[in-house]
């Protein structure tokens, strides 16, 4: 299982801040003994890791 976590600060009427973070545990999928090529939980999981995005919204 992948756990995701988001979080936002509004600072101005107009402008808010966040950070997003995938595969917050930085885990991966099961394995399945069945596949014998690398990295057999790509298609469902994929291989990058924990990824951090800082995020800036502006509303004109």
């Amino acid at each position: 299982m992948q756990w995701n976590a988001s979080l936002s600060k509004k600072i101005t009427d107009n402008v808010r801040l966040g950070v997003d973070v995938t595969n917050l545990f930085d885990q991966y999928g099961p394995k399945d003994s069945t596949m014998t090529w690398y990295p057999f939980y790509q298609n469902i999981y994929g291989i990058q890791g924990r990824a951090v995005y800082v995020n800036l919204d502006i509303d004109f």
